[in-house]
This record gives structure tokens, C-alpha cells and sequence, in this order.
């Protein structure tokens, strides 16, 4: 009885894992790719500067 109970309620915490804490994870992981992305247009922004600067001299 005992075995069943502790199966079921490791079934149950599987479930819920699967349910909840992967997508939040995902979400988090596209947050940080969001920011990431916009680091990266930054950094492009200010080459492309400083590359104008060394061609106008």
C-alpha cells in the first residue's frame, strides 16, 4: 500500500514538473535569448560607427 502511494505520488511530482517547471524554464531561456539579441544589434550598432569613423579619415 505503502509502495503504491509513494509510486503514485512520484508519478504526480513527474507530472507536475513536466507541466510547470519546464515551460517556465523555456520562458526564461527566451528572455535571456531576447536580451542577448539586442546586445548583439548594440555591438553591431556601435562597429558600424566606429567603422564609419575610420573610413572617413
Amino acid at each position: 500500500m505503502v509502495e503504491t502511494f509513494l509510486i503514485l505520488l512520484g508519478t504526480g511530482y513527474l507530472i507536475y514538473k513536466v507541466a510547470f517547471g519546464i515551460p517556465k524554464q523555456v520562458k526564461r531561456t527566451e528572455e535571456k535569448l531576447d536580451m542577448l539579441k539586442l546586445h548583439l544589434q548594440e555591438i553591431q550598432l556601435d562597429l558600424n560607427e566606429i567603422s564609419k569613423r575610420i573610413n572617413d579619415k
